[in-house]
């Protein structure tokens, strides 16, 4: 999955652009070359998995910046950064905003390869978690306000009988409330759809019976 990934890398030196390049398809990696940042923020979308190699120090808008801008449009690209300044402040924030890793100018060829390598993988573990995540999200979209109100006592971890009581319905409509809700998310027992409301890690998300 790696191999369907593109390199991005942003430097105001060409040079450095053609040598980050022909790095990156020596291991047959798919790359796009940036010398202007504005040209890559044009270029990129929400859609496109990869990482992002950036220069800290470039004229216009620096590297730090640019990943400011990603983050704020929702993108996240993991980042490498490079630099050939030992910058430790630029180091911490950009280590703080989610930078993968900081790599000094000059570096060695098989350790960024392997920065970037780690940069892809970890692309496509939270491109997949993300699709999971969805997923869930739409078939729990799907359930009526009533079976909301069923899954929310469910994951409080009450029995029938208590259900049934506090929304004063007849046990064998939570019966079969329950069976609709394990259709619909595609599960078969209690401990099941608990696991799927793990995966959202978003707690509030049971609570949704109004």
């Amino acid at each position: 999955m790696v191999a369907q990934s593109t390199v991005f890398v942003v430097d105001d030196d060409p040079s450095m652009c053609r040598t980050l390049a022909n790095l990156m398809r020596s291991v047959r990696l798919p790359v796009q070359t940036y010398a202007v940042a504005a040209d890559f923020l044009h270029a990129i979308d929400h859609d496109q998995p990869g990482c992002v190699i950036l220069d800290v120090r470039m004229p216009m808008m620096s590297g730090l910046e640019i990943q400011q801008k990603l983050i704020e449009r929702g993108i996240r690209l993991p980042a490498i950064m490079l630099t050939a300044f030992g910058d430790v402040p630029s180091v911490i924030r950009s280590m703080k905003a989610g930078a993968l890793d900081f790599i000094q100018k000059p570096f060695d060829n098989q350790m960024l390869l392997d920065v970037v390598m780690s940069a892809l993988r970890r692309d496509q573990e939270s491109r997949q978690d993300r699709a999971e995540k969805d997923d869930i999200e739409a078939r729990l979209e799907s359930l009526t306000i009533p079976e909301r109100e069923v899954v929310d006592r469910l994951m409080a971890g009450k029995g029938y009988k208590n259900i049934a009581k506090e929304l004063r319905i007849s046990y064998r409509t939570v019966q079969y409330r329950r069976a609709q809700i394990m259709k619909k998310m595609g599960t078969d027992d209690v401990p099941g759809l608990a696991l799927l409301m793990s995966k959202l890690q978003r707690p509030s998300s049971l609570n949704m019976a109004g």
